[in-house]
């Protein structure tokens, strides 16, 4: 006997299909009880994605407030100033908002205010590989947190 499968999926004949990210959620019950899966798009048997056996994990994203202690600074490399931006005299100050995993990485940058084609977006993007910072704390343990930074391009 099939066990019942109830949620936001497609049952279907591979266990379910999802075509959203984090959107897919199921309730799997069989012999050694009930379970909830959630998890992004895909079929099969994997573990925190799509419908199946597995059970799956959501990762918790902390915003500036909702920890015992919010990321900070470590170092910041600061990046080279664009060519083209230097050579016309442009300036810009821009709003970063920055992912910062478990071990103090950037894990994204978004990147706000960048006049374009002066190539001041790239400029961050590369430069950030190298930035550390310390991780947001939660009850002792590193969690991966959203920070806002302002940054500033300006000529001397």
């Amino acid at each position: 006997m099939a066990a019942p499968v109830a949620g936001l999926v497609d049952p279907g004949a591979g266990g379910g299909a999802g075509n959203a990210p984090g959107l897919d959620l199921g309730l799997e019950g069989g012999p050694d009880g009930m379970a909830v899966a959630a998890g992004g798009g895909g079929k099969g048997n994997g573990i925190g994605t799509g419908t199946g056996d597995g059970v799956g994990t959501q990762r918790m994203i902390y915003q500036l407030g909702q920890v015992d202690q919010d990321a900070g600074v470590d170092r910041l490399v600061d990046p080279p100033y664009p060519r083209r931006a230097k050579e016309d005299g442009v300036q810009a100050t821009l709003e970063l908002r920055i992912l910062v995993d478990e071990r103090g990485r950037v894990e994204k940058l978004e990147v706000q205010g960048a006049p374009p084609g002066y190539g001041f977006e790239t400029a961050i993007q590369s430069a950030s590989r190298d930035w550390r910072f310390k991780p947001a704390q939660l009850g002792g343990v590193p969690v991966p947190q959203w920070v806002r930074i302002p940054y500033t391009f300006h000529l001397e």
